[in-house]
């Protein structure tokens, strides 16, 4: 089993914390649905993202939102 699955399911087994994605977008590296659907499959229940520019928030906030509501 590879490091990422191994992470993915202490994160999904483990009920008596919650967790937060950190640096989810990659600096740019990753699109936001891509990211924020990968996300909404696991046992997170927050994420940080960092932004430049208003319309780069909104974006990639609408996107967050959408995909972490299901």
């Amino acid at each position: 089993m590879g490091v990422q699955r191994k992470h993915e399911e202490i994160v999904d087994n483990c009920n008596q914390f919650s967790f937060i994605g950190m640096k989810t977008l990659a600096a740019g590296k990753i699109e936001p649905p891509k990211a924020y659907n990968y996300i909404s499959k696991h046992n997170i229940h927050a994420v940080v993202i960092g932004m430049v520019e208003v319309e780069e928030a909104k974006i990639a906030t609408e996107i967050a939102l959408k995909a972490l509501q299901k």
